[in-house]
């Protein structure tokens, strides 16, 4: 970090946090422009967001750069994206789930993730996220039967509720058939005859 730059930080720092600083509250933090500043019994905090750099004064003034979380995420998310495959069976694969449950996809090389929501009302939200954070299926309520189509390098894959149970005092669960057929409608029952 070059000095003028650093001189000006320490300004902000004197005008910004003098009563965090003198009361010597903890995690007391201060927003100026692009800058966090921060109090801690260790020493004050400056987090410059637009770059992520993380710089720490102790308490006898010295100044050091830390380690910064910040920095190593922006660097994870610059790395090429992850391949992403589906390979299942013809017959499909059923995968069981309780509710607000995330779970891999069999046959993705855990490269895709199914996450449902709460199942009420004879319904649940699904969706299917890849490795990459894309969503390939956003949030949908499905019913027992119901389907939902998505891609997956360029092949239809369905996702289908094939049971649901509903309990009052227990875990709700679902189970959700992964097929790259299109499910087939079940015919609906005929109703009975009335004597």
């Amino acid at each position: 970090m070059e000095k003028p730059l650093i001189r000006l930080i320490l300004l902000i720092a004197v005008i910004a946090v003098p009563a965090a600083a003198a009361n010597g509250t903890d995690d007391e933090i201060v927003g100026v422009g692009r800058y966090q500043i921060s109090s801690s019994v260790d020493g004050l905090y400056f987090l410059d967001t637009a770059t992520g750099a993380l710089w720490r004064q102790n308490r006898r003034g010295e100044w050091g750069q830390v380690d910064s979380p910040v920095v190593r995420q922006k660097g994870a998310q610059e790395t090429r994206p992850k391949k992403i495959s589906l390979d299942l069976p013809k017959a499909g694969v059923t995968v069981p789930m309780v509710q607000r449950e995330k779970r891999v996809v069999p046959g993705s090389s855990d490269s895709i993730w199914v996450q449902v929501g709460d199942i009420t009302g004879g319904q649940v939200f699904v969706q299917v996220v890849d490795v990459n954070g894309r969503q390939l299926l956003i949030r949908t309520s499905l019913k027992r039967q119901e389907f939902a189509k998505f891609k997956v390098n360029e092949a239809d894959v369905y996702l289908q509720i094939v049971g649901m149970v509903n309990h009052l005092l227990d875990e709700d669960h679902c189970e959700i058939l992964f097929t790259l057929a299109k499910p087939k409608p079940k015919p609906k029952p005929k109703p009975k005859p009335k004597p």
